[in-house]
């Protein structure tokens, strides 16, 4: 709720600043500012397929119209990539990768599942086609809804072959979908040991309280 709050504040920030500025300034600014308001409404109403994310990984005409918020993610997306030193993925237990939004190339050997859990971004070039592919738009830092976070589990406990579960960057929502999955498989016990498990792993795993809350609510489903 912090996010959404400080991209409704910065949007509408930047649309009054651009309103005071006129001219051009009203129209770039005022696009910006509606841009960051609308996604941080989106936030708080947990509307996740807003951006148009289709569930072949394409994304529709829908995300011209957040233009100004998708162009600054992909940049900080690109820029981790290219700086982090972080690996695309890792084999958080034999079999089940945790990593970032793959090129096809960075899918590792002998993954027959990818799982996508980025809302924000369409699936890289020949990663559909690669393998099979289940695609769950979710936004980021946020669970997807109930019935979306146990279609996501399910498929990598249904999986014949080694599994990727991907977001934007490797650390939460595919982290969240993973993870579960592990434990429903009794990899280990419970999903805080899991969790310390993988980010020893892979460091910047790490889920927020209401991606545990949704974790455990799947969890104790199945009891």
């Amino acid at each position: 709720m912090a996010y959404a709050a400080l991209l409704a504040i910065l949007g509408a920030g930047l649309t009054a600043l651009g309103l005071a500025a006129g001219g051009v300034y009203a129209i770039v600014l005022g696009w910006i500012g509606v841009t960051f308001f609308a996604v941080g409404v989106m936030y708080f109403t947990s509307a996740h397929r807003t951006f148009g994310k289709r569930l072949d990984g394409t994304i529709g005409p829908a995300r011209w119209a957040f233009v100004p918020f998708l162009a600054t993610m992909r940049g900080v997306h690109e820029s981790l990539r290219r700086f982090s030193g972080e690996r695309a993925s890792d084999e958080v237990t034999p079999g089940l990768f945790v990593g970032r939004r793959p090129r096809r190339h960075e899918i590792p050997s002998g993954v027959t599942l990818v799982v996508d859990m980025c809302g924000e971004f369409p699936a890289s070039r020949g990663v559909t086609s690669a393998c099979d592919y289940v695609c769950i738009p979710t936004l980021d830092g946020t669970p997807p809804t109930d019935s979306e976070f146990a279609r996501g589990v399910a498929a990598v406990l249904a999986a014949k072959g080694a599994v990727l579960v991907h977001c934007a960057a490797g650390h939460s929502r595919s982290a969240m979908v993973a993870l579960t999955a592990a434990v429903v498989r009794g990899t280990w016990p419970d999903l805080e040991t899991a969790e310390r498990a993988a980010r020893a792993i892979r460091p910047g795993i790490r889920l927020n309280a209401a991606q545990r809350r949704a974790a455990q609510r799947y969890l104790s489903s199945r009891r």
